[in-house]
């Protein structure tokens, strides 16, 4: 999977558990990043003042997104970035696996 990607390694070499990892794990996404010269006219060589990034969080059913993010918040506040914005755009909880009744 590595080589057909082009990286120097994935995260599991054995493809049954790429799926499970998918369909059951919590994953983490940069879904987009905004930053640096957007101007015309302005210098190339200024760092930017703020930079923007999307994630897309997708968590199991027994996990609550609220409590994610304060652990993420949490964690970026003790790795010295108070400065980090976070900001919830939506929560859709997890579907909790269809049970039969005996």
């Amino acid at each position: 999977m590595a080589e057909n990607l082009g990286v120097a390694r994935y995260i599991a070499s054995d493809p049954f558990n790429v799926v499970r990892m998918q369909q059951y794990e919590t994953s983490f996404n940069l879904d987009g990043i905004w930053g640096g010269n957007m101007y015309a006219d302005a210098a190339g060589a200024i760092l930017p003042n703020k930079i923007t990034s999307k994630h897309n969080i997708r968590y199991v059913p027994e996990m609550n997104g609220i409590d994610l993010t304060k652990k993420i918040r949490a964690q970026l506040d003790k790795n010295g970035y108070k400065d980090v914005e976070l900001k919830i755009i939506g929560d859709v909880p997890g579907r909790l696996p269809i049970r039969r009744a005996t």
